[in-house]
């Protein structure tokens, strides 16, 4: 009985701690840069909404994707530069624009605008050079500890 008791927790001990292994580094590394392109790009756009509009939205209230992730702290003045230049953009053509706006319709060109420039290949670019610059400064730290 001892003996079969003896193997039980051998065998949950050797099997058991497998299971709370570090994970795939290749993985995680995966998921780290999708979370960061994802929270980069979202985060531009809520602000996007925000200040293309020149008042605030309280979407951070509302949508849990439009705070800022602890990750992307170092990001938020680049993000927030990006946006307003952005913005700027957005309010001219609104205030360049000479034809009636139709009932209704009151922020949805902004809201389109804002659209397409989250799907832009330039804030794709901007994007990826800036995952590349935390990735450095990452490894970086690593390596210093």
């Amino acid at each position: 009985m001892k003996a079969n008791q003896l193997f039980l927790l051998l065998w949950l001990f050797v099997f058991g701690c497998k299971t709370v292994s570090r994970p795939d580094n290749e993985g995680y590394s995966k998921n780290l840069k999708s979370a960061f392109v994802d929270g980069f790009k979202t985060l531009s756009l809520c602000r996007c909404l925000e200040y293309a509009h020149e008042r605030e939205l309280e979407l951070w209230d509302e949508d849990v994707d439009c705070r800022t992730p602890d990750y992307l702290y170092a990001q938020s003045k680049i993000i927030d530069s990006l946006v307003r230049i952005e913005a700027e953009k957005i309010q001219q053509a609104e205030a360049t624009r000479n034809y009636p706006r139709a009932e209704g319709m009151e922020g949805k060109k902004i809201t389109s605008s804002c659209l397409a420039f989250y799907n832009s290949k330039a804030l794709d670019k901007i994007v990826k050079q800036r995952l590349k610059a935390d990735i450095k400064s990452f490894n970086s730290i690593g390596q210093q500890l």
